[in-house]
């Protein structure tokens, strides 16, 4: 499955490869720093890789003299974000500039970073995606010839005009023996249009029984030891200029000149990343035709109000 964080390392990547402080740097220009990162709804703090344009490289320890601020352009708040040096495992040294925020669906944020006593500033703005909207249609369960269980669920995402990024699904479990829940992640294939002529309508469908035929080949225990409290699905989406040339992010389509580029007086680009949940239950005879365990939400009322306590993912056991 597809991953954003790849996009991200390939943008660090390409942000090493043309503009390595190992190399020698550009000296003439009036432009003061390349800039490198995305906005992501799902994280608390968010970080940009600023290199700045200068006849002189970096050494380990020393903070960049740059002011690097934030601001939500529909508020007066604006945040100052933070400088780390950090040395990468080819021993290159960079700064990532950090701030503990998040960022909102449907909002447009401003970066600008500034030398100390300049009025030349180097800025980029991003728009993250627009709220969407899931509905989680109610499964459907038959029998073919009367022995061959059936069961699909299909989940519509309204107000989505490009095709997302990625789609994430799991299953959330619980186990008395460890007294806390487990989401296992299982593969999904891609969403598609619900209509070819109903533009912002893209849907995702789920087959329950190979999703239970998955789970019983690589985590048994949870028929045995656990029950079942719930899926979740996440779709990822990303802001509508965060789409390379072929709609492949590589290193070779990262490197052409002025690909992926919104920053002014600078290098570089600066994209957002909208990440969108639906979490739901299927119906009791659903699950027990399936073989699921069910918890007793009457039985035990405290367990059951900590279902989705904590981000649907959040507990995923990863595989070895």
């Amino acid at each position: 499955m597809r991953s954003v964080y790849i996009v991200l390392a390939l943008l660090i990547a390409f942000t090493l490869v043309s503009c390595d402080e190992g190399i020698n740097p550009i000296l003439e220009t009036d432009r003061q720093f390349t800039l490198f990162g995305a906005l992501d709804m799902a994280q608390d703090t968010q970080f940009v890789r600023v290199i700045e344009i200068r006849p002189t490289l970096t050494t380990p320890g020393e903070k960049l003299d740059a002011t690097f601020t934030s601001r939500q352009l529909d508020t007066d708040t604006t945040i100052t974000w933070k400088d780390s040096v950090y040395t990468f495992e080819d021993g290159s040294v960079g700064h990532i500039f950090y701030a503990p925020t998040r960022v909102l669906a449907g909002k447009t944020y401003r970066i600008n970073v500034r030398k100390p006593g300049s009025s030349l500033v180097t800025s980029a703005t991003t728009l993250v995606p627009f709220h969407l909207e899931p509905s989680v249609q109610l499964e459907k369960v038959f029998r073919v010839l009367t022995t061959q269980l059936v069961a699909t669920q299909r989940i519509l995402w309204w107000s989505l005009e490009e095709e997302p990024y990625d789609v994430a699904q799991w299953y959330r479990f619980f186990i008395f023996d460890d007294y806390g829940f487990n989401d296992i992640r299982l593969s999904h294939k891609p969403a598609s249009r619900a209509s070819e002529t109903h533009a912002g309508f893209w849907e995702t469908s789920i087959d329950l029984v190979r999703d239970r035929d998955s789970l019983l080949v690589n985590y048994p225990e949870m028929f045995v030891r656990g029950y079942l409290v719930g899926l979740g699905m996440t779709m990822t989406v990303l802001d509508d200029k965060f789409t390379p040339p072929g709609g492949v992010f590589t290193l070779e389509a990262l490197g052409q000149p002025g690909t992926l580029s919104n920053v002014s007086n600078g290098f570089g680009y600066i994209g957002s990343i909208g990440r969108f949940s639906a979490e739901w239950r299927i119906q009791d005879t659903t699950a027990t035709s399936l073989g699921y365990k069910l918890l007793d939400n009457r039985a035990y009322p405290e367990i059951a109000a900590r279902v989705w306590d904590a981000p649907i993912g959040t507990l995923e056991r990863p595989r070895e």
